[in-house]
C-alpha cells in the first residue's frame, strides 16, 4: 500500500467515521449558529469569514467572546465596511496580530464594491478578496456555502501527517502541498463536505493534538499508519523498519514506499518464547506519545532569536505645567504603507495602529544584547509586580561608554524624533532630564519646540511571533510651542493626534506593545498614581498592564 494515499476503501470509511463523530461530540460554537451564553447567532459566510480570521494564532476559547462582541458592533459586511479604522481596532483590542483586522476591514470594503456587500462561494473570487488565501477561501466556500472544497490548516497538516505516517518537517513546503493532495482526494461530496472540513479540524484540535494526543478515542485510528507503527514499536522487543513517508523517499509525487517488517533486538528471543502467548496491550497513551514525537517531525530550532532595538518617545502635553497630570495629552502617530523609516508610529509591524514615536536602532542577537550602546538594563523590578508603581522605574542608569558617546547618541534621537514630525532641524530642542516637572513653566518662543525629559528611560522588551523588540521608553513634556502644531507637518503617509488616558483605554484600540510602552512612560509617576486612585480611566489602563503580566494587582 501506498501510505501517501487512501484507496476508494479507506475513503469510504474515512468519512463516514469522521461524520458520524463529528455530529455526536463536536463543540458549540457560535459561529456554528449554536447557542454560547445564552446567544444564537445565525451562521452566515461573513460570521465563518470571521471566525477564521480570529482563529489564525488565537485559542477557540478567547475568541469565542470576542467573535460575539464583533458580530454586535458590525452584524453585516456593510456595517464593517462603513466603520473607522479606530472602531475596528478598538473591537479587535486584545486579540493581537493587528493586521488580520485591517485585512477583514479592507476585505469588506471589497466585498461591498465588487459583491454588492455578499460574499462570493467560489475559491477563486473569494482569495481575490485582501486577507484571503487557500485555506480561508476553502473554509468559506465548503463551510458557509457547501461547496466541493478542501482546506488545510495546521490542524489538518497534523492529522494526515499521523494518519498516512508522513515524517516531513511540520513546516515544509512538501507536507503542505502533500497535504492539499491528500485533502482534496478525501473530502466527501456536497451536503457533507462542510461537516467533514470542519470535522478534520476537529479532530486535529480535540483529539490529535500536538503534544499528547488522545488515540484512545479517535473515530479512524484504525486507518492510522502512524498509531500503527507507535503500537508495534512500543509492545514489541522488536524494531520496526517504517514505510514511513518522507520528502526523501518521494519521488515524481510518487511514493516509493519499503514494506513493513521487523527486525528482532535479539535474535535467540524468538526461539526463547512461548509462541502462544498472548501480545502485550499496548499503552494506548505512550503509543500517541510516541506518535506526536515523530509525525510530523518537529522543525528544526531557529539558529538566531532576532531582536530589534527601539528607543520609543512618549510625548506628553499639559497645556499648563501647573494642571493634573490626568489632564496630559500624549502623542500617537499612525503610518500606512507610504509612510518611510520605522519612526512613524512604531514601524512597520505597528502600520495603521496608533502609536508614540518609535526610532529602530541595529537589530542585535542574543549574544549582543549586552553590548547595546544606550541601552537602558531591563528593570521591571518586584515593585513594579506587586502593584507598587511609584517604584517601577528602573532602578540601574543608562549603561555609557563615555559621556561624548552618550551625548551623541542623545542629540541623535532629538534630531530623529524631529525628523519624524517634519520638522526641521533646530526646532526641536531637548532639556535636560528631571524626576519631576517642578517649577517649570511653558515657554512662550513661537516656532520652536522645547521638550523636557521627565525621570530616566525605562527598559522593557516585547515578544512578537517572529521577533522581539528591546524598547528603551523615553518620556518628554512638550515645554514650549503649540501642540496642534506639532503635528501639522508630519510626512506623507503619517497622521497624528493628541489622547488622554480616556482616549487611550477607550478610543484607539491600545495593542498589547503601546500599552506596554505608556507602561515604561507612567508607571513611575507619584503625582498621578496619587491623583487617579478612583480614576476609572486609570484603573482601565492598570487592568491592562495586570493583563500583559506587568503588574500583579489594581
Amino acid at each position: 500500500m501506498e501510505t501517501c494515499s487512501f484507496d476508494k476503501n479507506e475513503k469510504e470509511i474515512f468519512a463516514s467515521e469522521l461524520l458520524s463523530w463529528y455530529r455526536r461530540e463536536k463543540r458549540s460554537l457560535p459561529w456554528r449558529g449554536d447557542c454560547v451564553g445564552g446567544k444564537i447567532v445565525a451562521r452566515t459566510p461573513y460570521g465563518v469569514w470571521v471566525s477564521e480570521v480570529m482563529l489564525q494564532q488565537t485559542k477557540v476559547a478567547t475568541v469565542i467572546e470576542y467573535w460575539q462582541r464583533w458580530m454586535e458592533r458590525f452584524p453585516t459586511l456593510n456595517a464593517l465596511a462603513l466603520a473607522s479604522p479606530d472602531d475596528v481596532n478598538l473591537a479587535w483590542q486584545g486579540l493581537g496580530f493587528y493586521r488580520r483586522a485591517k485585512n477583514l476591514h479592507e476585505g469588506a470594503k471589497e466585498v461591498v464594491s465588487k459583491y454588492g456587500g455578499e460574499l462570493p462561494s467560489s475559491v477563486d473570487s473569494l482569495k481575490s478578496i485582501s486577507g484571503i488565501g487557500p485555506y480561508t477561501a476553502g473554509a468559506i466556500s465548503s463551510i458557509a456555502f457547501g461547496a466541493h472544497e478542501a482546506l488545510v490548516d495546521g490542524n489538518v497538516v497534523r492529522v494526515l501527517s499521523r494518519l498516512r505516517g508522513l515524517a516531513f518537517d511540520a513546516k515544509s513546503p512538501a507536507l503542505n502541498k502533500t497535504s492539499w493532495r491528500l485533502a482534496r482526494s478525501i473530502i466527501p461530496p456536497p451536503p457533507d463536505t462542510g461537516d467533514f472540513n470542519e470535522g478534520l479540524m476537529e479532530l486535529g484540535a480535540t483529539v490529535c493534538t500536538p503534544l499528547s494526543p488522545n488515540c484512545g478515542t479517535c473515530p479512524v485510528r484504525k486507518l492510522c499508519e502512524g498509531y500503527r507503527q507507535g503500537e508495534a514499536a512500543t509492545t514489541s522487543s522488536e524494531i520496526p523498519v517504517s514505510s514511513t513517508t518522507s520528502a526523501s523517499n518521494i519521488r515524481g509525487g510518487k511514493v516509493q514506499s519499503k514494506l513493513s517488517f521487523y527486525t528482532s533486538r535479539n535474535p535467540s528471543s524468538a526461539a526463547q518464547q512461548n509462541m502462544e502467548e498472548p501480545p502485550p496491550t499496548p499503552d494506548i497513551g505512550e503509543v500517541g506519545r510516541w506518535v506526536a514525537a515523530r509525525f510530523p517531525a518537529k522543525s528544526l530550532p531557529k539558529s538566531e532569536t532576532r531582536h530589534e532595538s527601539l528607543s520609543v518617545v512618549v510625548i506628553e502635553y499639559r497645556g499648563e505645567l501647573s494642571q493634573s497630570s490626568r489632564s496630559s495629552k500624549y502623542l500617537l502617530l499612525r503610518s500606512d504603507s507610504r509612510a518611510q523609516g520605522c519612526g512613524s508610529g512604531g514601524g512597520k509591524l505597528l502600520h495603521g495602529q496608533w502609536a508614540p514615536i518609535a526610532i529602530q536602532e541595529d537589530s542585535i542577537n542574543d549574544d549582543e544584547e549586552s553590548e547595546v550602546r544606550g541601552v537602558v538594563e531591563e528593570t521591571t523590578n518586584k515593585s513594579a509586580l506587586s502593584g507598587d508603581l511609584s517604584k517601577a522605574a528602573p532602578e540601574k542608569k543608562r549603561k555609557r561608554e563615555g559621556s561624548d558617546c552618550n551625548s551623541a547618541q542623545e542629540k541623535c534621537l532629538e534630531s530623529s524624533v524631529a525628523l519624524v514630525l517634519g520638522l526641521s532641524e533646530g526646532l526641536l530642542v531637548k532639556k535636560e532630564k528631571t524626576e519631576s516637572l517642578g517649577d517649570s513653566h511653558i515657554d512662550e518662543e513661537k516656532g520652536l519646540f522645547k521638550v523636557q525629559a521627565v525621570g530616566a528611560p525605562v527598559a522593557l522588551s516585547h515578544v512578537f511571533s517572529h521577533l522581539t523588540h528591546k524598547l528603551t521608553v523615553h518620556r518628554w513634556v512638550l515645554t514650549s510651542g503649540d501642540a496642534s502644531d506639532l503635528i501639522k507637518n508630519l510626512p506623507e503617509g503619517v497622521e497624528g493626534r493628541w489622547e488622554g488616558i480616556e482616549g487611550l483605554v477607550g478610543g484607539i484600540g491600545m495593542t498589547s506593545w503601546t500599552a506596554k510602552v505608556f507602561f515604561g512612560a507612567l508607571a513611575g509617576d507619584k503625582d498621578l498614581k496619587r491623583e487617579a486612585t478612583d480614576w476609572a480611566p486609570w484603573r482601565e489602563l492598570l487592568a491592562r498592564w495586570k493583563k500583559a503580566g506587568l503588574i500583579k494587582v489594581v
